[in-house]
């Protein structure tokens, strides 16, 4: 399966668009251009066709003139009239040109019509004006135009006179109609003269303009000819870049996509194939070639309690359109179940593909173990609180009536006035000896649950160490007593000092020295030394008693954990050290232990010497 191109596709298409207009733009242009070359050339052709009727008209003008001024007959003078139409309309035309412009082309076109002239004839040449003005015409133009304007005053003058020689009844042979017979003619003649110039003048135009058109739109064609080569040639060097770059880009997700362990699909809505590469086939258990399958053949590898729920979701995705993620699992061949994350979108149709849902497959089996496990622990922890809530409750409420006994048994001890018999005495040294074992137990159980609640605060300063285990020695004595074990005090005189809490660490030593007590051989010795390692102060409690085993050793400061059962009958919870160890940590310390059996234990204490690094 290839990677997603979807979110590309409008670049490339507007590539191909770009390719398609540029050509039409050209096509465009020139047949715009030839078409206004066709129109002017044909109000040139009109112009023409004016000059010619023009001319026409002169000469039918003339000739009925001069057969009126023979015959003297009205339908002659008609004549006459008739064909003066388009003279008198074009020196008028040509008239309010000149006075208004442009604003008199609408009264001027009605004006050539009513003359007689051609509507298509008349459009094309107010076209021209419209678009040229009066630049389009030459000088020879302009002078033949007024030269037949002068003409043809002369010849109305010698019309009228003719007229007026004719309602008077005079005869034509008379002196006066040969001189203006002659003056006709040399009218005449000076109009045809005219008239050709003018034809000759239209027709150079006439040709002028076809060949400047036809190179006009030549060059344009080369020009934009060129142009399009030149953009074509731009479009399709970007194209290949475009390309080369797709090309990079798709290598670099393929790589991405295997390096994250990601896998790539395509489901096709309407036939419901399902595209998978070789990552997402290989997720689903179907070897890492990619593969094509039905939706029925990728549903029969879902787990049966997750397929309802996937195909809901995925018509739900195909329905609504959003982006959506889907977390199923699948069952492979051997058996083994995998939980698979589908992550995506829906590609709506358009006219060359078809709507599909198109995204990535990611193997989240571990991460759901984890998060299952995550629960666990957190299920775990807060059974933990609630043990830890209900001991320190429970040790709270037990305190108070075990103080009550205790007290007590020590009223009847020294109730001098009442003296206990010897049997009695014992039976209250026992109700005292169980009672402290079980006030000690408590005690415990209370620091376990404010160590682990982080609710002990301690109050680190300058303690002189050597000084602080010389105090503790005393409360010592009765353990050393009843174990029968000598305690061997080295540490110096002089001062040593660390930053700690001294309430804290007189317990931590009274804890270590009464285990090195209880866990002793019969006439043994436990020894205590201080020293400084930098900026470390280091507390060594030894014994010369069991010892233990590496494996024990390493279990040794768990909660609840006992020491060897060598000695079965020594007093604890097992929380002591556990406690120690929390203690020291809280004071930026560490706590080890070194053990052999037979030979005795080590527990070393190493402390933070003021204004030293934490350990």
């Amino acid at each position: 399966m290839s990677c997603p191109l979807h979110a590309v596709l409008p670049t490339a298409q507007r590539q191909h668009v770009a390719l398609m207009i540029i050509p039409l733009l050209v096509l465009v242009l020139v047949t715009g251009l030839a078409m206004a070359a066709v129109q002017v050339q044909a109000a040139v052709r009109a112009f023409e066709r004016s000059a010619n009727q023009t001319a026409n008209v002169h000469l039918q003008a003339i000739n009925a003139l001069l057969r009126y001024a023979h015959d003297r007959r009205d339908s002659d003078w008609q004549l006459y009239r008739e064909a003066m139409r388009i003279p008198e309309s074009a020196q008028q035309t040509r008239r309010l040109l000149l006075q208004h412009g442009p604003e008199a082309l609408p009264e001027v076109e009605k004006l050539m019509i009513a003359a007689g002239r051609e509507p298509e004839d008349v459009a094309a040449m107010l076209r021209l004006y419209r678009w040229f003005g009066q630049r389009f015409m030459s000088n020879t133009t302009r002078m033949g135009w007024r030269q037949t304007d002068a003409m043809m005053q002369r010849l109305e003058q010698e019309a009228q006179h003719l007229r007026a020689a004719a309602q008077a009844g005079l005869d034509p042979t008379t002196t006066d109609t040969p001189a203006i017979l002659q003056r006709i003619n040399a009218i005449d003649a000076t109009l045809r003269a005219t008239n050709l110039d003018l034809a000759h003048s239209w027709a150079r135009a006439a040709r002028t303009t076809t060949l400047l058109l036809q190179i006009g739109i030549g060059l344009i064609a080369a020009v934009l000819a060129l142009i399009s080569a030149l953009l074509i040639r731009r479009s399709l060097r970007e194209q290949t870049h475009y390309t080369r770059a797709l090309t990079e880009a798709h290598r670099r997700w393929e790589l991405a996509s295997h390096a994250a362990g990601l896998g790539l699909y395509q489901m096709d809505a309407a036939t419901g194939d399902i595209q998978l590469d070789g990552t997402a086939a290989a997720m689903h258990g179907l070897g890492e070639q990619p593969r094509t399958l039905s939706r029925d053949s990728v549903r029969a590898l879902i787990v049966e309690e997750d397929a309802l729920r996937t195909r809901q979701e995925v018509e739900q995705a195909l329905r609504v359109g959003d982006d959506y993620r889907i977390t199923y699992r699948v069952r492979h061949a051997d058996g083994q179940v995998r939980t698979l994350e589908a992550s995506g979108r829906r590609i709506l149709a358009d006219r060359h593909e078809r709507t599909s849902l198109i995204g990535v497959l990611r193997d989240v089996t571990d991460a759901a173990t984890q998060a299952e496990e995550a629960l666990k622990r957190h299920a775990a922890e807060r059974v933990a609180q609630a043990q830890r809530e209900f001991l320190s409750r429970l040790s709270h409420e037990l305190r108070t009536p075990l103080n009550a006994i205790l007290g007590f048994a020590q009223l009847l001890d020294l109730d001098g006035q009442h003296p206990l018999t010897d049997t009695q005495r014992r039976q209250v040294h026992w109700i005292l000896t169980a009672g402290r074992q079980l006030l000690s137990l408590i005690e415990d159980v209370l620091d376990l649950s404010k160590v682990e609640a982080g609710e002990i605060n301690l109050h680190l300063e300058r303690v002189d160490i050597n000084g602080l285990v010389r105090d503790c020695l005393p409360l010592l004595e009765a353990a050393r007593q009843q174990h029968q074990v000598t305690l061997l005090n080295r540490v110096a005189d002089t001062p040593l000092y660390a930053q700690v809490d001294a309430q804290r660490l007189r317990q931590i030593v009274i804890n270590l020295l009464s285990n090195a007590c209880k866990y002793n051989r019969l006439h043994g010795h436990a020894t205590i030394d201080t020293r400084q390692e930098g900026d470390t102060i280091v507390i060594d409690i030894g014994d010369n008693g069991i010892g233990m085993r590496p494996e024990e050793a390493a279990q040794l400061f768990q909660p609840f954990k006992r020491l060897p059962s060598s000695v079965p009958h020594a007093e604890g919870t097992g929380l002591g050290l556990y406690i120690v160890k929390q203690l020291v940590e809280r004071m930026q310390g560490s706590v080890s232990v070194s053990s052999e059996p037979g030979v005795g234990t080590r527990f070393s204490v190493r402390l933070p010497a003021p204004d030293a690094p934490a350990l």
